[in-house]
């Protein structure tokens, strides 16, 4: 659970819209480094818009504060960093109208079959589920 930018532990974890999650401080700099609105990634231009993910931020301390505690660091993905569907690490993360976060590519195969619910919650979603998962990252408020 490491910022792909700079290493560290993803405490000020955000969801960029490039659909990375990267610490906040780190990508911030990255970007006034660059002087531009680049993604670290792909090189893609990016909006400055940025979700807080709480569940990464709340892992990633209480990780780097078990060795202190002389617990043992688990060696496993955490579950919030699988994607629902597939259980395997989220290459590219998109928000879904559902409010839960998938793998890009799960989810466009998901909608794929003419699914029109949610994965997780049977709730029905719009009807291009994938195309609303995409714009959801890139236009809600920033943190």
């Amino acid at each position: 659970v490491r910022c792909p930018i700079d290493g560290a532990p993803l405490v000020d974890a955000v969801l960029a819209s490039d659909g990375w999650v990267y610490n906040k401080g780190a990508l911030q700099d990255f970007w006034c480094a660059h002087e531009a609105l680049v993604s670290p990634i792909t090189g893609d231009e990016m909006t400055n818009v940025l979700f807080a993910h709480n569940p990464l931020r709340s892992l990633a301390k209480e990780l780097q504060a078990a060795p202190a505690k002389g617990e043992v660091v688990p060696i496993e993905e955490p579950e919030l960093v699988l994607c629902p569907i597939t259980h395997d690490v989220m290459d590219t993360p998109v928000l879904a109208e559902d409010g839960y976060i998938y793998d890009k590519a799960a989810l466009a195969q998901w909608f794929s079959t003419g699914a029109k619910i949610s994965p997780l919650t049977g709730a029905p979603l719009c009807d291009n589920g994938e195309e609303r998962a995409e714009s959801e990252v890139s236009s809600s408020s920033t943190v």
